[in-house]
């Protein structure tokens, strides 16, 4: 079913004063220095499925923040996870149609009553410009309910203009029970992401002790529940698991040193060997999201 034919019912089920703030903030796109990750609307079922389970919209979410991190809905780890997170409840799907042809996408997450939630904005193609996280920036604590956030992530080359029903949908009570009229405060930022330079970026940071020669996934990040075990370290990547076992398949037909067995659809193993050390690296889906784990048991040498 296409957007255009859900329009009605999902206008009904927002109630027209949210319609309307949206709507009426709504400001042109910027113009976009490059291509921005596509949502396949028609492939969305918005009012009877978790918007995070829609295998297009959550491609989209990862290709627009990459390795990018924060403390956000919880404390130093890929945006793009808990952005992801906060599209997981299915009574509070949000679509709103704005007059300049975008389209707004919201929820929250599982067991938030509305501080922590996420929305989305793109144009009538479904390329993604920004994303906006409501959140109370949960670190080891979270801040007091009256000092909650708004960050605003623009895509580059999108000026903060264009994001303005996201600002608008930060500022309303999400409860429907709520005084309409009243715009809630919030602190709003602004910050501008651009996946691409993460990947022309350094190799991510590894733990004293691993070598130098360990293959790592070069596009990754140190996960948050690494427990720094000596001779283990544990990588997360938003790329998918097809593409994460595509390069070390690719290492394996090129190094002698290096063995690959295949998972299919679970990821697979890599067996290296480097001078007198060797070790395992281990690709799979994480638990609970989508990103990827790549977790490598080496032989550690003397930090």
């Amino acid at each position: 079913m296409s957007l255009k034919s859900r329009r009605p019912l999902l206008k009904l089920a927002l109630g027209a004063s949210l319609c309307l703030a949206l709507t009426a903030g709504a400001a042109g796109v910027g113009e976009i220095g490059q291509p921005a990750p596509h949502i396949a609307f028609e492939t969305l079922d918005y009012r009877d499925e978790l918007l995070n389970r829609d295998p297009a919209l959550t491609e989209a979410v990862l290709a627009f923040f990459g390795l990018e991190t924060g403390t956000y809905f919880w404390e130093d780890d890929l945006v793009a996870s808990q952005a992801w997170d906060g599209l997981g409840q299915r009574r509070s799907n949000q679509v709103v149609q704005l007059p300049d042809g975008r389209v707004l996408l919201a929820s929250m997450r599982t067991l938030s009553t509305g501080e922590e939630r996420t929305a989305l904005l793109a144009d009538a193609q479904g390329n993604l410009q920004a994303v906006a996280l409501a959140h109370l920036q949960c670190g080891k604590k979270c801040l007091p309910h009256e000092q909650r956030r708004l960050t605003v992530f623009l895509r580059a080359g999108v000026g903060q203009a264009s994001a303005e029903p996201l600002v608008a949908w930060g500022r309303r009570d999400p409860d429907p029970e709520a005084d309409a009229g009243a715009p809630r405060p919030v602190q709003v930022e602004f910050r501008t992401v651009d996946p691409g330079s993460a990947e022309r970026a350094a190799p991510p940071a590894v733990p004293a002790g691993m070598p130098g020669k360990v293959p790592l996934y070069p596009y990754s990040r140190r996960a948050r529940d690494d427990n720094n075990q000596r001779g283990q370290a544990v990588f997360l990547t938003p790329h998918s698991v097809a593409q994460v076992a595509a390069y070390y398949r690719k290492l394996a037909q090129s190094d002698r040193q290096v063995r690959w067995n295949d998972g299919g659809e679970a990821g697979g193993v890599l067996w290296f060997k480097r001078g007198k050390g060797e070790g395992i690296v281990e690709v799979s889906p994480q638990r609970n999201d989508p990103l990827t784990r790549v977790r490598i048991e080496y032989s550690p040498v003397a930090p």
